[in-house]
């Protein structure tokens, strides 16, 4: 009997985690949603990526990350480190991260970015802002060319080609598909309000180098 109900409780427990954040992903598109509203109509204007990504790429004018930006509308961060061996961190549930990233199992042994000091690096925040995207690509072998010309932090929102495809935020693991949180897919937040799970391609080496430009451009 408990080897029939271990697989069925294993799905709904899975059901539930994507739920879940699902959820903290409309919170998230709701208040970048409210921010437009309060900011002339422009998209929150973020340093980068995620503070783990230190200053890369940060924009003239930008002053702090996603989290602190949308701290009006969500509360403060609750997923900061409070220790500093970031292994014995156990930070609690919170908007900003996906249950199953927080139950230790989402760590990938191929460039395992959101565990250990990476992970403590981003404040906790597993949710990755759409700051700046590639241009273009159709192989895996293109170059990661960064279109600087139109970001994603600090633009006016009205510029979207598609807001029910624009991402503001996604979740990690997104570059292999073996790795992403719900059954081989993940949650993104999007410009017109709305939260969806896409589906992974485990043809494609990185979301994020394919998708991040997806409804934003007209490509």
């Amino acid at each position: 009997m408990a080897g029939l109900l271990l697989p069925v409780l294993a799905k709904a427990k899975q059901r539930a985690q994507q739920t879940s954040c699902l959820n903290n992903n409309n919170q998230t598109g709701l208040a970048c949603t409210l921010y437009i509203g309060d900011n002339r109509e422009r998209v929150p204007l973020c340093i980068n990526w995620g503070k783990a990504w230190h200053y890369d790429y940060q924009l003239s004018g930008a002053r702090d990350w996603m989290p602190g930006l949308l701290t009006p509308y969500l509360g403060t961060n609750q997923l900061t480190p409070t220790v500093a061996n970031a292994a014995l961190q156990r930070p609690p549930p919170w908007i900003l991260a996906c249950p199953v990233t927080q139950s230790g199992k989402w760590v990938a042994p191929q460039r395992t970015w959101f565990g250990g000091a990476f992970f403590s690096g981003n404040d906790g925040v597993n949710f990755v802002w759409n700051h700046i995207y590639l241009q273009p690509r159709t192989a895996n072998n293109d170059s990661w060319n960064y279109q600087v010309s139109t970001p994603g932090s600090g633009r006016n929102a009205a510029s979207a080609a598609n807001p029910s495809r624009a991402a503001f935020t996604w979740e990690g693991p997104y570059w292999d598909v073996r790795y992403m949180p719900h059954n081989k897919g993940l949650v993104i937040s999007c410009l017109d309000g709305h939260a969806e799970r896409l589906k992974g391609n485990p043809r494609e080496d990185d979301w994020w180098a394919y998708h991040a430009r997806d409804g934003w451009e007209r490509d």
